[in-house]
C-alpha cells in the first residue's frame, strides 16, 4: 500500500485527543527523529480513520505535510468497532455506575445498543449513537468517571468476564461523514476501525516533512 504526503490542512479529524497520549507521541517523535506509522485517511473525504494523536502531534510541531495511507471504506475497512470500559475492581464501579445511569437518562433513544454490566446487574439500552457521544462529551467536561476503568476494543465475550463492563455504541461510515460535515468532533477514541492498514510501518524521517 502506497504512502503519500498530504497537506496537513487537508485532513479532517472527527475525534478529540487525549492530551497526555499526544504529548508522549510528540516527545517520542522528537527523540527518535521520525514517524513510523502513517495516518490512515478515508480516500473520499480525507477524514482521519486512524492517527488522530499523530496528526495533532505533527501539527503542534509545525509540519505542513503528513504521511498518509488512503483507505476505502468498502474495501479496506473490515468494520467500525466501538470501545468498552471494563474492571474487576469492585471499588471502581460505583462512580461509573451512577454517572452512566445519569448519562443514559439524558440520551435520545435510538437503534444502537449500549451493553452494561455492573456485577449481576446486566442490561442493554437503545440509543442514538451520535447523541450518545455528544451527551457524554458534555458530561465529562470536568471529570470522566469512566477513566477509572480499562478501555479495550468492544468484545461481548470478553466484556461479560468482568465485574464491570460498558460496551459503547458503534458508529457507521455514514455517521463519521455526518459529524465531519457538521463540524462535530467526537470524544477521544470513539471509533475503532478494524483494518489491515494499521499494520503498515515505515520509518519516515521528520526532516522530509516540510515545517513552517
Amino acid at each position: 500500500m502506497k504512502i503519500v504526503l498530504k497537506s496537513i490542512n487537508d485532513l479532517i479529524p472527527h475525534e478529540e485527543i487525549e492530551y497526555d497520549r499526544m504529548k508522549n507521541i510528540l516527545v517520542s517523535m522528537l527523540k527518535v527523529g521520525y514517524i513510523f506509522k502513517p495516518i490512515i485517511v478515508d480516500k473520499v473525504k480525507n477524514v482521519i480513520i486512524d492517527g488522530h494523536h499523530r496528526f495533532h502531534a505533527l501539527k503542534m510541531l509545525g509540519f505542513k505535510q503528513v504521511p498518509v495511507v488512503e483507505a476505502d471504506y468498502g474495501e479496506d475497512i473490515k468494520f467500525i468497532n466501538s470501545w468498552m470500559h471494563v474492571s474487576n475492581d469492585v471499588n471502581a464501579s460505583e462512580n461509573p455506575k451512577r454517572f452512566f445511569n445519569e448519562l443514559l437518562h439524558s440520551v435520545k433513544h435510538g437503534t444502537s445498543e449500549v451493553y452494561v454490566k455492573f456485577d449481576d446487574d446486566i442490561y442493554r439500552v437503545g440509543v442514538d449513537q451520535i447523541d450518545f457521544y455528544l451527551t457524554m462529551k458534555e458530561f465529562t467536561i470536568n471529570k470522566n468517571p469512566l477513566s477509572m476503568l480499562y478501555k479495550l476494543p468492544s468484545n461481548k465475550d470478553v466484556c461479560f468476564s468482568y465485574n464491570t463492563c460498558i460496551i459503547m455504541p458503534k458508529l457507521h461510515e455514514q455517521d463519521v461523514y455526518k459529524v465531519t460535515s457538521e463540524n462535530i468532533v467526537l470524544p477521544p477514541r470513539t471509533t475503532y476501525h478494524v483494518t489491515h492498514l494499521k499494520s503498515i510501518k515505515r520509518i519516515i524521517p521528520l526532516h522530509v516533512l516540510k515545517a513552517f
